[in-house]
């Protein structure tokens, strides 16, 4: 019966239905017995702690997933159910206890090369949520140092935005610089496009308009260019390049830029905003006279 219960829950889980997948599951749990099939019991609860994250029922896919990793299993897999754990715990904001579990995970040898990039990268982002900057930029550094060149782009963005944390704008700077050159905008837009303004808001604040201008306009063009546009990133975009050419004295294009925000701003959704860009015209236009 336990087994039946057990393929049951594995049609609805490829079925998507994760909800009666859980529950399955669950019963199979009930009636299967862990001391005389350990075997089955682990898969049957791995099943389960798997079906209940799709739920987002994390405290109980952690709870499964611990008491699955009590039972014996191939280096690889432990390694798989260990960064599951750590996912997990990362949703629950448990981070401390997540990097202890993916540390565990990566001091098993074996493991495809594209899943340790992968722990290096989560081990780096829980250290983030720690404020433990140091640590961070370790495992984003190793993460980089391991991983094939698709991969490449996205992780230094990553690294790029923790310099900004720290604040160290010339690593920062180095990092995204970095980041363009590995990115293939056309795979990864919204990454590039992240790079672009980051180093755009970078120069702006420095403040260096002219070296700003060319990768805000970028950006700007590469999200005009995406299929599903964000308009609060058109918004932003367009206020930044409105901000350089004031800096650059161009009043004329900056007021053209709060022209292009307003067009992608909702009125009757955020009155508040649109009110703000229309002021910031009228400033504009009386220092233009």
């Amino acid at each position: 019966m336990a087994q039946l219960y057990a393929a049951l829950g594995t049609a609805q889980a490829n079925a998507r239905r994760a909800g009666q997948a859980a529950e399955s599951f669950k019963q199979a749990l009930h009636l299967i017995e862990q001391f005389s099939a350990p075997e089955h019991y682990a898969a049957i609860l791995t099943a389960f702690a798997r079906a209940e994250m799709r739920l987002k029922a994390y405290q109980s896919a952690a709870t499964a997933y611990q008491e699955v990793l009590q039972f014996d299993h191939a280096p690889a897999e432990r390694q798989a159910l260990l960064a599951e754990l750590g996912k997990a715990l990362r949703k629950l904001s448990q981070h401390e206890a997540a990097t202890r579990v993916y540390q565990q995970a990566l001091d098993i040898p074996e493991g495809d090369p594209t899943r340790r990039v992968a722990l290096e990268r989560a081990l780096a982002e829980c250290f983030l949520a720690l404020n433990d900057y140091n640590a961070a930029q370790q495992h984003y550094e190793r993460a980089i140092a391991q991983a094939p060149k698709p991969m490449l782009g996205v992780l230094w963005v990553a690294l790029g935005d923790l310099q900004r944390r720290r604040p160290d704008l010339q690593a920062a700077l180095a990092a995204y610089t970095q980041a363009l050159a590995q990115l293939n905008w056309r795979r990864r837009p919204s990454h590039a496009i992240a790079a672009e303004r980051a180093i755009g808001e970078i120069h702006l604040a420095l403040p260096q308009p002219d070296q700003a201008l060319p990768h805000l306009e970028r950006a700007f063009k590469l999200e005009t260019w995406r299929k599903r546009k964000v308009p609060p990133n058109l918004i932003a975009l367009s206020q930044l390049l409105a901000a350089a050419h004031e800096q650059r004295g161009d009043l004329q294009r900056a007021a053209a830029y709060h022209h292009s925000a307003l067009v992608y701003q909702d009125e009757q959704h955020n009155p508040e905003a649109a009110l703000a860009t229309l002021s910031e015209l009228q400033r504009l236009y009386a220092q233009l006279g």
